[in-house]
């Protein structure tokens, strides 16, 4: 099993931190990277036309809608695609050992 990486690789760190917000919320911090932090559920979308929803909206792009937020405890180490994907049934298996009381709520078995 492979460690999380900490801190992004350097261009994409460059990137991220010319955005104040961003700068000042992950300064100083270890973040871990290719790994699952937690569970969520999708609750819905939207596009913001006029007034952000949030500081972290950006204007006319879909913003997911999340509801349900069950954090690891421990990084599970995981390549991630861009967008929804399903996690190997082995990631999956590791990050239920975290949170067991989610196994009967999650009906469908991953890839």
């Amino acid at each position: 099993m492979r460690t999380p990486t900490l801190y992004a690789p350097d261009h994409i760190r460059r990137a991220a931190l010319r955005d104040p917000l961003v700068a000042r919320t992950v300064r100083g911090l270890e973040l871990p990277t290719r790994a699952v932090l937690g569970i969520i559920r999708i609750t819905g979308s939207h596009t913001d036309t006029g007034e952000p929803c949030s500081p972290w909206a950006q204007p006319e792009r879909v913003h997911v809608d999340l509801d349900d937020v069950h954090p690891l405890a421990l990084p599970v180490p995981c390549d991630g695609q861009l967008g929804p994907w399903r996690v190997p049934l082995a990631v999956f298996e590791q990050v239920l050992v975290q949170l067991p009381d989610l196994a009967k709520q999650l009906t469908e078995v991953p890839s």
